[in-house]
């Protein structure tokens, strides 16, 4: 049977789980690896996640609908991280707050893969950043062409927009409309 827990020793390992490695912990007190880690888990505190506070790069994956790998080029951009040891590996987390106010302002982030209720407190602003991206991909998928959007597309190209404004301001795709020019310029030539 091993030494007895000090009332010290154990408020230094609450103290510092999640902020400093189990080794760092270990080694301060004088104690083996798995004493600390052992101890650590009679006294409920809990993962690594639960520990800090923070999310997992994987978990953050998993709550954002995106590859891991997506959450690493994300942390190569700026999204604040803590890097912890405390197995033997390199684990990086990540607070639901510092990914809001990182996020935010992003384009290529799809909140509507987001899981609701998981990276909380969520932002007032996430329901109005997911309404938004709702109306911008929502086109019109095989929805013939009438007269008017043939004169509005018209009217688009000749002032000089890209396919892709004239689709955003039409609610359809760059493609779709460029497939409409062709077949209009096709179909002018034909009965010419």
């Amino acid at each position: 049977m091993g030494k007895r827990w000090s009332e010290e020793e154990l408020e230094f390992i609450e103290k510092h789980w999640g902020n400093k490695s189990i080794s760092d912990i270990s080694k301060h007190l004088n104690r083996t690896y798995g004493a600390v880690l052992t101890k650590s888990e009679r006294m409920n505190l809990g993962g690594a996640t639960i520990a800090t506070g923070a999310f997992t790069a994987n978990q953050l994956a998993v709550a954002t609908g995106v590859d891991h790998r997506t959450v690493r080029r994300w942390l190569k951009r700026g999204l604040p991280y803590k890097k912890i040891i405390l197995t033997k590996k390199e684990m990086y987390f990540i607070k639901a707050e510092n990914f809001w106010k990182w996020a935010k302002d992003r384009q290529h982030i799809d909140f509507r893969k987001i899981q609701r209720g998981v990276l909380i407190p969520e932002p007032n602003w996430l329901s109005d950043k997911i309404n938004q991206q709702v109306i911008n991909t929502t086109h019109r998928h095989n929805k013939p062409w009438s007269q008017v959007e043939d004169a509005t597309l018209n009217h688009l190209l000749v002032k000089g927009k890209t396919y892709k404004q004239i689709g955003s301001t039409m609610g359809r795709t760059g493609k779709s409309i460029e497939r409409r020019i062709r077949f209009l310029y096709y179909k002018a030539r034909k009965g010419a």
